[in-house]
């Protein structure tokens, strides 16, 4: 979290936000569909030694199995970037259209994901970047790991 995210946080408060709102809508509003989801995501999680990056990702199987929509979903990228392992998260989520959407997420300052975003076409910022791409789920994989 940033001394600018912070601040931010702090005026919110001010003009009388409800931290505790927020963190019930952000963190604890997770139903049990969306966490056996999550369960199925993180089984298939791996790690590329070479990128130093943890990686996985969400088929539109996994979101009818377990009756979760893709907007539902979003959480898992913020929430990889909590592992000890890996300098970076590559969440990939096919999307009802057949795209692949790509999500990178980082907390080192060594790291701008936004580069690898752009190898793909798409952009972000140093620490968030995404991208979205036609292939499989391998196909784009076996692409970003060849980076």
């Amino acid at each position: 979290t940033s001394e600018s995210a912070m601040a931010a946080a702090g005026d919110l408060i001010r003009r009388g936000g409800n931290i505790n709102l927020i963190n019930e809508h952000v963190v604890r509003n997770k139903s049990i569909n969306l966490l056996h989801l999550w369960g199925a995501v993180l089984n298939r999680l791996n790690k590329h030694e070479a990128l130093d990056m943890v990686y996985t990702y969400i088929t539109q199987a996994d979101l009818t199995t377990h009756l979760v929509s893709e907007n539902d979903s979003e959480g898992i990228a913020n929430f990889l970037n909590n592992l000890d392992e890996g300098k970076m998260a590559l969440i990939l989520k096919e999307t009802s259209d057949g795209k692949i959407k790509g999500s990178f997420r980082t907390t080192k300052d060594d790291v701008d994901v936004s580069a690898l975003a752009k190898k793909m076409g798409g952009g972000g910022h140093k620490k968030a970047a995404g991208f979205s791409t036609i292939g499989t789920i391998h196909e784009v994989l076996e692409k970003i790991l060849a980076l």
